[in-house]
């Protein structure tokens, strides 16, 4: 499929845009999605209380992102939000890449939720991802609709750099408790310096108006269709 042609800079949403083009996206992902999109709001919509938390906290992300006064502090303002959203969902993606289980998995539940039991900690960590992931997610169609097109790339390295942090920084919370040392922290500070500054690329970076090929399937079939 042959990208479309460059139109002109769309206007900003509105906030009642925003929500509708979330909404539509998340629709869309649920059908036509990658494995990864179905997945996500397959998960979000199984359940209708789910959906519902998920939408009022979204409500609050696009209520700041509609409060800009330009298309370009629209964007900056998703790609901050998109930032943000991997953060809130680093534990499970820690969780699952490195197979934790029995009591490491116990120890970093007790580290990041210590008001909680295991179990209280471990379905937060699930609601935490599945909404985190379909916020992320929609942020990054918003922002291709509104004209940036190479959020895709950039974020994906923000990912990867943010998982070699954390997994150091979940590393160390695991060993410590178990009364050994740890000998990669020297490193840790290194990371979270990459960290910051993949960080202020993304969020001071130009825009980008020709990485249609970067966007996932389902944001593209979107954004061709409203160009």
């Amino acid at each position: 499929m042959s990208a479309p042609r460059r139109r002109k800079p769309a206007a900003p949403m509105t906030y009642r845009d925003l929500m509708f083009h979330s909404e539509s996206y998340v629709e869309r992902a649920l059908e036509d999605g990658d494995d990864h999109e179905r997945s996500i709001t397959g998960r979000l919509t199984e359940q209708g209380h789910r959906y519902r938390d998920w939408e009022n906290r979204h409500s609050k992300l696009m209520k700041k992102v509609a409060d800009s006064s330009s298309t370009t502090k629209e964007i900056y303002r998703l790609r901050e939000t998109a930032v943000s959203l991997l953060h809130i969902s680093a534990v499970p993606r820690y969780l699952k890449a490195r197979k934790v289980t029995g009591q490491e998995r116990e120890i970093l539940m007790r580290a990041f939720h210590p008001s909680r039991d295991y179990t209280g900690a471990i379905l937060t960590e699930h609601t935490n991802f599945i909404r985190a992931e379909t916020s992320s997610m929609c942020s990054h169609y918003l922002t291709a609709r509104l004209g940036d097109l190479g959020l895709d790339n950039w974020f994906e390295k923000y990912r990867f750099v943010l998982d070699d942090y954390f997994g150091m920084f979940c590393d160390r919370i695991v060993t410590e408790a178990k009364g050994e040392r740890y000998l990669m922290k020297p490193l840790i500070q290194e990371a979270k310096a990459d960290l910051v500054g993949q960080r202020v690329k993304i969020l001071n970076s130009k825009l980008r108006h020709r990485q249609y090929d970067s966007l996932s399937p389902t944001v593209r079939q979107l954004v061709g269709r409203e160009r």
